[in-house]
């Protein structure tokens, strides 16, 4: 038997009249990033290196092509050679029998028919060695529009950025089967790597960072056919062309992620932050304009933030809004529901200036509010400082190798 619960309506109409409304204030924001591997300060340019390791391979492709089209020569003349004999000795068998004909058809007076010339075995072909891929030249030009170390400026006697770039490598031709009967599609992709070593380094520190990207093997899609046999006839035509345009996506594709790791441990690239300052809006019995203040004033000072690399610029405003909330807490009353500053204000309290102090790189101040608010138990805000927190790590190992 089922049994109903009935939950009388001025129960929930009470409820919600005492429930705090919280406001969900999205802030988004630049800030500079710190390297883990930081440059000396007193360098504010940089010199990019290109190796091109590349062209040894183009010299081994050569070499190795060469003794190819030499294989192949002295193999076709040897065949030539056998079959040059095979037809001499078929001509010389040919011309005796021709001798015996015609001494017959004199002979006996009677015209007899030509006998008729034996075929000769089939004339060898020299093998068809296909041209090397070669690797492209890559000019600093081209590799300077790609890569950038942020926060400096392009130009002698400060960091030199290094970078080793290997030919492209391990390329096979896979192919994938989809559908059945009349839909079968056979799509191709090419598998290959392009390894490039990364090295920065600056006068007065020697070597700062070393690494090397690409190793791993990447795809790239060719195209879908409708049989086999048409890819073959596909790449007999576009040959070139395939090969063109994978060293053209290989190389940007590299040069990308080298950008991104070289940026993300030597550069001050600019980032966005999208937090939230939380506040609470009007209520039937309590209002909350100190808290609208707040955010305000902690706004205010994140979007100062991107202005240096230490923040000193947002310090005033964030501290300002740290005091404002500080305020608020002393209200604090996390057993009574109906409290002003019940325990969701006073988790909303907590995560804010957490993550004011880990604008400020106050990282232990910091990591005690993370705690409190975690220790609050309300779960939105429980999740969102365990997410603060590994962010705020990360900040803190950056802050730590820079000042």
């Amino acid at each position: 038997m089922l049994m109903k619960l009935f939950v009388p309506l001025s129960f929930l109409f009470a409820s919600s009249l005492n429930a705090q409304n919280i406001a969900d204030n999205k802030v988004s924001f630049d800030y500079v990033q710190l390297p883990t591997n930081p440059v000396s300060s007193q360098y504010t340019s940089y010199s990019l290196v290109i190796n091109k390791l590349f062209e040894k391979s183009n010299q081994d492709s050569l070499n190795l092509h060469q003794a190819r089209v030499d294989a192949a020569q002295v193999n076709f003349d040897a065949q030539y050679n056998v079959w040059r004999d095979q037809k001499k000795a078929i001509d010389r068998q040919y011309l005796a029998t021709l001798a015996s004909w015609e001494k017959n058809n004199l002979t006996t007076g009677i015209s007899s028919p030509k006998p008729e010339r034996p075929p000769y075995p089939a004339q060898p072909l020299k093998e068809d060695v296909r041209d090397p891929r070669l690797h492209d030249d890559i000019t600093s030009q081209y590799s300077g529009s790609l890569v950038r170390l942020e926060g400096f400026t392009a130009g002698e006697g400060g960091a030199t950025v290094t970078l080793d770039i290997q030919p492209i490598s391990g390329i096979t031709i896979t192919k994938k089967t989809n559908g059945t009967g009349a839909t079968t599609k056979f799509e191709y992709s090419c598998n290959y790597s392009l390894p490039v070593n990364i090295k920065v380094e600056c006068p007065s520190k020697g070597i700062v960072f070393n690494t090397v990207i690409g190793t791993n093997v990447k795809s790239y899609p060719l195209n879908s056919f409708a049989t086999t046999y048409d890819y073959e006839i596909w790449m007999m035509d576009n040959y070139d062309k395939f090969w063109m345009d994978l060293q053209s996506k290989a190389r940007a594709d590299a040069l990308a992620e080298v950008n991104t790791v070289l940026n993300e441990n030597c550069g001050y690239p600019v980032k966005r932050r999208v937090t939230e300052v939380f506040s609470v809006k009007s209520h039937r019995e309590f209002t909350y304009a100190d808290l609208t203040t707040a955010y305000t004033t902690a706004e205010q000072g994140y979007r100062l933030i991107v202005q240096n690399r230490d923040h000193t610029a947002a310090a005033q405003k964030l501290l300002e809004a740290i005091a404002n909330w500080d305020a608020v807490l002393k209200e604090s009353n996390v057993t009574d529901k109906k409290s002003r500053v019940n325990d969701e204000v006073t988790a909303l309290l907590h995560y804010n200036i957490a993550e004011a102090y880990g604008w400020l790189s106050q990282f232990d101040e910091a990591e005690k509010y993370i705690n409190l608010c975690i220790a609050d138990g309300v779960m939105k805000f429980k999740g969102m400082a365990k997410d603060l927190d590994v962010f705020l790590d990360a900040q803190k190992v950056r802050w730590n190798a820079n000042f």
